[in-house]
C-alpha cells in the first residue's frame, strides 16, 4: 500500500479561509503570509490535516482555536 501523500496546501488554505470567514466575518482579508502562519502555528501545535480530513474533533478545535487567536491579533 502507498503512503498518503500530504494533502497540498491548496486544501488546508481552502479550510482556514473558510473557517476564518465563518469565525471572523466575510469581509476578513487573508495574505499568503497569514495562511502560512495558520498552518505553521497549526502544525507546531500538534495539528494534523489527516485527522482533520477525518473529522477528528480534536483536531478540528484545534485549528478553530488557531484561526481565531490570528483573529484576536488583527
Amino acid at each position: 500500500m502507498d503512503n498518503p501523500k500530504t494533502p497540498p496546501l491548496a486544501f488546508a488554505n481552502q479550510v482556514i479561509e473558510m473557517l476564518a470567514k465563518h469565525l471572523l466575518g466575510d469581509d476578513v482579508k487573508l495574505s499568503i503570509r497569514a495562511y502560512r502562519v495558520m498552518r505553521v502555528v497549526y502544525r507546531r501545535m500538534g495539528g494534523s490535516w489527516f485527522e482533520l480530513c477525518d473529522g477528528n474533533p480534536q483536531h478540528t478545535k484545534l485549528l478553530i482555536e488557531t484561526v481565531k487567536a490570528w483573529g484576536a491579533q488583527k
